[in-house]
């Protein structure tokens, strides 16, 4: 009932603009509750692994090697499921969670109370940074994260937040127009 009254709210705009969003299929069942995890303890495990003190400075090649191993841990579940992802092409899938980070995340104090994500094989590095370049792959399938709980929240942004979304899925960049749909919110 939440992701169709989310959805609803971004069909509602879009229409103004003479564009449809419509349901492809039936709801995805989600093998996470989270699509951002991984911890700290987590991240020491795989650079103990790669031969690599936890607790000592970083620099040089040993400190790219740790950012790209944090960015695995705390984005594999959300990998996952971007990978197994298929829609017609022109379809933009929309996965509602509760919360798309998990509390005591590695990510968790980046994207405190994050209310969506979009991810889009139009967008490269430059658009996303390097923290999700690795999830950038070819055949790609536009996809938008919501978070129902802190749409919930988070009124007014929350009317805005699916068709922000869906409009960097469908590869639209932040405007510097405070008003713009596409604003930064």
């Amino acid at each position: 009932a939440e992701a169709q009254r989310l959805l609803e709210e971004a069909a509602s705009y879009w229409r103004s603009y003479g564009l449809r969003l419509v349901p492809a299929g039936p709801p995805l069942a989600l093998d996470a509750d989270f699509l951002i995890a991984g911890t700290v303890h987590e991240l020491d495990a795989r650079l103990s692994a790669a031969g690599i003190d936890p607790q000592a400075p970083l620099a040089g090649e040993a400190e790219a090697l740790a950012g790209r191993l944090a960015a695995q841990v705390a984005l594999a579940p959300l990998e996952a499921l971007l990978t197994r992802l298929v829609a017609p092409d022109g379809a933009v899938v929309v996965v509602v969670v509760q919360r798309i980070v998990k509390p005591g995340s590695l990510l968790e104090g980046a994207l405190i109370d994050v209310t969506g994500l979009a991810f889009s094989p139009a967008s490269g590095p430059e658009d996303l940074g390097e923290l999700w370049s690795p999830l950038l792959q070819s055949g790609f399938t536009p996809t938008v994260l919501l978070a129902s709980r802190e749409l919930a929240r988070a009124n007014p942004v929350a009317a805005f937040t699916p068709a922000h979304e869906v409009g960097h899925a469908l590869g639209l960049g932040h405007r510097r127009d405070r008003g713009a749909l596409m604003a930064p919110m």
